[in-house]
């Protein structure tokens, strides 16, 4: 008999939001948040795909269903926005839950199952940061 598949609690994930869903993620001026590659362009650091609580939920934004200027709206610190797609995130263990709020109808989360570990929460994260794009690239100016 085959062990019961896992439940990942308290969500589950949301297969309302297809695999090809674009989520964004805003990236807060923090000096940890971006890193740069070898060949010297930027890209976001899988801390940015970690959330550092116990509940390890990402907050992200369903594209479907805002704007670039309204994720950024009363947000100064937000300094850029990446790019997933919900499918990038489920292949790596991640559920993708749907989190509508009064003020912001597209917000999403994802998380892993309880149960992983700490190597395994990072190995996921520097993933999706590495397959991340921009949807607003850092400002020029911008210094790591």
């Amino acid at each position: 008999m085959a062990p019961p598949a896992e439940d990942i609690s308290p969500a589950s994930d949301d297969g309302s939001i297809p695999d090809d869903a674009i989520l964004w993620r805003r990236i807060l001026d923090n000096r940890h948040a971006i890193t740069k590659n070898k060949d010297g362009t930027l890209r976001p650091s899988s801390l940015v795909f970690r959330d550092g609580s116990e509940a390890r939920e990402v907050s992200l934004h369903l594209a479907d269903l805002t704007t670039v200027e309204t994720v950024l709206q009363g947000r100064p610190d937000v300094i850029a926005i990446t790019a997933i797609t919900a499918g990038e995130a489920r292949n790596l263990g991640y559920a993708v839950v749907s989190d509508p709020q009064p003020d912001d109808p597209s917000h999403v989360y994802i998380r892993l199952p309880d149960g992983q570990t700490h190597g395994q929460e990072e190995k996921a994260s520097r993933r999706l940061a590495n397959g991340a794009r921009w949807i607003k690239h850092p400002p020029e100016t911008y210094s790591l």
